[in-house]
């Protein structure tokens, strides 16, 4: 899931659509609608301690801290945030970074299938979450008695240390944790 919009595009969005006309009111009501997501989000996912969220971190090139993502505000032991790499490993142009950013996977030049066996390739931190949810469910095919908290842990605990301190998945290494734990 990505909820990737902050309180000031939400206002913008309010102009661009012709539902305020007044950028400080529009302003005000973008950040009340911040506000009452981001709370939504927060009773959801506390809310439901046995199911891992995870959570694209969004493609605005920004720090977490600058990006103001709802689901970014605050924590919680079943919620993993994904940023993307490119196939070095490194960071990609267009992904947030930051302290809140749990984990990084592939993200750029993801290959796909479309209908009609078409291959395409797209990119974003909505390529790289999917595989971060593709391996904690491998974590509980291979051991179902784990919750969500200890698979975060397994997916934190088996990343790769990557350039600049990133934790880089690795999936072959969450199989063989889960089987361990």
């Amino acid at each position: 899931m990505s909820w990737g919009l902050s309180a000031d595009e939400v206002a913008q969005q309010l102009i661009d659509r012709g539902l305020e006309r007044d950028p400080a009111r529009a302003k005000a009501r973008g950040a009340a609608m911040w506000r009452s997501v981001a709370q939504a989000l927060r009773r959801l996912i506390v809310g439901s301690p046995r199911i891992l969220f995870v959570v694209g971190a969004g493609n605005s090139d920004q720090d977490d801290a600058v990006q103001g993502d709802a689901v970014l505000s605050f924590p919680a032991a079943n919620r993993l945030i994904v940023g993307a790499t490119g196939t070095s490993g490194q960071a990609t142009s267009f992904t947030v970074t930051g302290r809140n950013v749990d984990v990084y996977a592939q993200g750029e030049a993801v290959r796909l299938r479309w209908p009609g066996d078409m291959v395409v390739h797209s990119s974003g931190t909505s390529m790289s979450a999917p595989l971060v949810a593709r391996a904690a469910a491998q974590i509980i095919a291979t051991n179902p008695r784990l919750g969500a908290a200890q698979v975060r842990t397994g997916l934190l605990a088996t990343a790769t240390p990557g350039e600049g301190g990133l934790r880089l998945l690795h999936p072959g290494a969450t199989v063989a944790w889960a089987k361990t734990h």
